[in-house]
């Protein structure tokens, strides 16, 4: 159960460190609204995570072939991260080296979360990914449901003590930095976003 435990603990540390739409907004989000408005956008992005995992083990081969052979998905979730990655450089730019860190109302924290959840599920290369994993870890330990839960235990509780590290160190350096120094961040993390968008586009050509 050790080594079970283990790799799964590995391959959370390595999700949580790829680069992808939702490292840039991840970040973007910590700096610009703070540490609580980051967490409860990062549950959206674990919830859709969560999601993917279980239709990947329910029916991985068939959804592999559906995103496989139909490229719109890509057209779609490549015209939705540019979309937003446009929109977080054209939104004004707003600057609190120390700001007061405010709880989300619901409607705010429904709205982050949704978005968490929705930008990474539009990624078809998240579901992708999710179903590349079900398919090593699960022929190495037959599809068992009593081995898989631990293994992806440890792989989402890795994934999210790392996520809480970058929220933090993100509003952290918010506050070393100067205000020009932040703008320019900030839109390089847009012009991320965008290029991934391109690059999620392109896959489906």
């Amino acid at each position: 159960m050790a080594p079970l435990v283990t790799q799964g603990f590995v391959l959370g540390i390595l999700l949580a460190f790829l680069i992808g739409p939702v490292f840039f907004v991840l970040l973007d989000t910590s700096i610009s609204k703070g540490k609580i408005a980051a967490l409860v956008f990062d549950i959206g992005v674990l919830s859709s995570d969560i999601l993917c995992l279980v239709l990947a083990y329910l029916g991985s081969k068939q959804l592999e072939r559906m995103v496989t052979e139909n490229p719109w998905f890509f057209f779609v979730g490549g015209a939705a991260i540019i979309g937003y990655g446009l929109y977080l450089f054209v939104r004004p730019f707003h600057y609190e080296r120390h700001p007061i860190e405010k709880v989300p109302t619901t409607r705010n924290a429904i709205g982050l979360f949704s978005k968490g959840f929705l930008l990474n599920i539009i990624n078809p290369g998240v579901l992708l990914f999710w179903i590349t994993v079900v398919l090593m870890v699960g022929s190495k330990y037959d599809f068992e449901l009593a081995t898989m839960v631990p293994h992806f235990g440890a792989t989402f509780l890795a994934f999210a003590v790392c996520d809480a590290f970058k929220i933090f160190g993100a509003v952290r350096l918010k506050q070393l930095m100067r205000p020009r120094t932040l703008f320019k961040f900030q839109r390089a993390l847009s012009g991320g976003l965008v290029l991934w968008g391109l690059i999620v586009l392109l896959k489906g050509l």
